[in-house]
């Protein structure tokens, strides 16, 4: 009888280790898949602050054109955005605009959009106060 009571508790030992074994590596890879999403949305974040920033600044840039001797309305910027294997110059494209407010056709609002026409496109608007 002790024969047959071994037999059946080292099947069970060995059945609850794999168990085991299981589950750490199934917390193991959702603890490592939730890391790399983390890690992904930090650097998103990261680039979309940036789009922000430049945005911001092609905004003051524009706010400082003297739109009176400009040509058009629209201005279309290339500006690098980083240099390739080839050395060369990665080009984005930014749009700055002034429109005409429809409530005080003296006034004008500008707009910036950059980089113009690609996914994650970010708009600035910059109306003047009564200037």
């Amino acid at each position: 009888m002790s024969h047959s009571k071994q037999t059946k508790g080292k099947p069970r030992r060995s059945a609850s280790v794999i168990i085991g074994v299981l589950v750490v590596i199934l917390l193991v890879g959702m603890l490592s898949m939730q890391t790399i999403q983390t890690l992904a949305l930090v650097r998103r974040g990261d680039d979309d602050r940036a789009k922000i920033m430049q945005a911001r600044e092609l905004s003051e840039f524009a706010r400082g054109t003297d739109w009176r001797t400009a040509q058009s309305q629209s201005l279309t910027l290339q500006i690098p955005e980083a240099v390739n294997s080839l050395g060369d110059p990665e080009m984005q494209t930014a749009i700055l605009e002034r429109q005409t407010i429809a409530d005080n056709p003296g006034a004008a609002k500008i707009v910036v959009r950059f980089p113009a026409d690609k996914s994650g496109e970010i708009t600035t608007t910059w109306e003047p106060n009564h200037e």
